[in-house]
């Protein structure tokens, strides 16, 4: 299976050369994929840093997401990581409604306690479900609570083809999602949490290593071992489901995640996968254009201490562009006003920064004063004026 896969690989290289990029109307850096097919029939990649699309193929068509549905399942627990809710460390307890899961498990055993770290691991690499709802009770008390925080994060990103049921994917006809939500979803989870991917990239773990009941977990993301640069994301496989994928992969700083649904094999979708991310890796770039202390203008400042205030974009200013078209990239930075009144707060938007490419909007920034300015007193006022009719005699 690894030798088909390899080929499936080698294929899609090949045929990086027949992919072109468009810049849509609005924007949207698309990949021109006529040339090229992908197998399954629900599709999408996406600039993790950006969430620039690049390709949809039925992307908002609601499908079972399988296993898919862990990555939400760790979102959640790194969410509470996160907050200081939980800890690592923290030793979880197996339910009886745990211990029975079916499927891909780990075989806990009620009662069984193991740490919330080697839980994520199960997660992560061997897909446990016994894991997964261990996990989903320790953050949010009951399996159900869980669920309602699954869901109030899909409300919450807005996604509107995605409505979960329970936390490891098997399948329930009030389960499901889409190509793109499920991108949308593992963005959330690599960008607020990259150090998933740590735990997705381990190919081989043990468990209860040092018991009469020790566990070989192997991860079944096959691509770990083949595709440059990818640490993960979730596999899943079910009935309803069929063959699915989240992948995601950085190489020089772009980060890419491809989603396939509803793949006919386990090669179909890797060798899917695989060929999204070789046309998007060949195509595009994510390129970082300003940082914070970039100065892009200066204004006026009435009434302040400070005579005049530069500004600034407050993050860094970050575009998915062509392969190669840095330097074809222009910058526009327009204050709303010449002039503001003290006070003036480095959070208070005076401005956009716009970046075009070929006359096209690739994105647009707010700019913000680099520096706090305060009013300024009456003498301090006085002086000034007294100054400026001076030099008007």
């Amino acid at each position: 299976m690894a030798r088909k896969l390899m080929c499936m690989v080698v294929v899609s290289l090949m045929l990086v050369s027949l992919w072109a990029v468009k810049i849509g109307a609005q924007g949207d850096i698309l990949l021109d994929v006529e040339s090229i097919e992908i197998s399954a029939p629900s599709a999408y990649l996406m600039d993790a840093t950006t969430g620039m699309q690049l390709y949809g193929k039925a992307e908002h068509e609601r499908r079972a997401p399988a296993s898919m549905t862990k990555i939400v399942t760790m979102a959640l627990v790194f969410d509470a990581l996160a907050a200081g809710e939980i800890a690592l460390e923290d030793i979880v307890t197996t339910s009886p409604q745990a211990s029975a899961m079916g499927g891909s498990q780990i075989y806990l055993a009620p009662g069984e306690e193991m740490v919330v770290q080697e839980l994520l691991l199960a997660v992560a690499v061997s897909s446990a479900n016994d894991a997964s709802v261990a996990l989903a009770e320790h953050v949010s008390g009951t399996l159900e609570g869980f669920v309602d925080d699954m869901n109030a994060l899909v409300a919450r990103l807005g996604l509107q083809n995605t409505h979960f049921a329970n936390p490891h994917g098997l399948d329930h006809p009030d389960h499901y999602s889409s190509a793109h939500d499920m991108a949308q979803l593992a963005r959330y989870l690599v960008i607020n949490h990259p150090e998933v991917t740590e735990y997705t990239s381990t190919w081989d773990h043990w468990l209860r290593e040092d018991t009469d009941r020790p566990f070989w977990l192997t991860n079944t993301n096959r691509l770990l071992q083949h595709y440059q640069g990818l640490d993960g994301l979730k596999t899943g496989k079910t009935e309803d489901a069929m063959w699915c994928l989240t992948g995601t992969a950085d190489r020089d700083g772009t980060r890419l995640i491809a989603t396939v649904m509803g793949g006919e094999s386990s090669d179909q979708r890797f060798g899917d996968a695989a060929g999204l991310l070789d046309a998007g890796f060949a195509a595009v770039e994510t390129v970082t254009l300003v940082r914070p202390g970039d100065i892009l203008a200066t204004v006026t400042v009435w009434d302040g201490e400070e005579e005049q205030v530069s500004l600034q974009v407050q993050s860094d200013l970050v575009v998915t562009i062509p392969r190669g078209t840095e330097d074809q990239v222009a910058l526009s930075a327009v204050p709303e006003s010449d002039s503001l009144v003290a006070p003036v707060r480095t959070d208070q938007v005076v401005g956009v920064v716009t970046a075009e490419l070929g006359g096209k909007a690739i994105g647009e920034y707010s700019l913000v004063p680099a520096q706090n300015v305060e009013r300024c007193s009456l003498l301090t006022l006085f002086v000034r004026i007294v100054r400026r009719l001076w030099f008007l005699r």
